[in-house]
């Protein structure tokens, strides 16, 4: 691989483009996760509201609900924004392969 030095402005520039990746694919995933925000939210909470037994026959996992267990929000606004914080944190999981992926793109002149 042949090593090159870049001005200033130009790993400035690269700096921006990674950046705007970045972001843009953390928000186009973020609008798809947000429809899935409240399966996602289940699968979260599953172990409160059931308990896995590990059995060594098929199928291995057997769930056997617990009593009912609801979650409470104090506030008005509370169940909205956990809805937000579900879908932006698995945006950005979903979305580290591109941002870690992008590192290798440069372009040498």
């Amino acid at each position: 691989m042949k090593e090159s030095k870049l001005s200033l402005t130009e790993h400035l520039v690269e700096l921006r483009k990674r950046i705007l990746v970045s972001l843009v694919s953390v928000f186009l995933l973020f609008a798809f996760t947000f429809n899935y925000s409240e399966k996602i939210f289940g699968l979260l909470t599953l172990p409160l509201k059931s308990e896995l037994k590990l059995d060594f026959t098929t199928p291995y996992i057997h769930a056997k609900e617990k009593t009912a267990v609801s979650l409470v929000f104090l506030a008005p606004g509370e169940a909205f924004w956990m809805h937000l914080k579900v879908s932006f944190i698995a945006s950005f999981i979903l979305s580290l392969p591109i941002i870690f992926g992008s590192s290798g793109n440069r372009v040498d002149k």
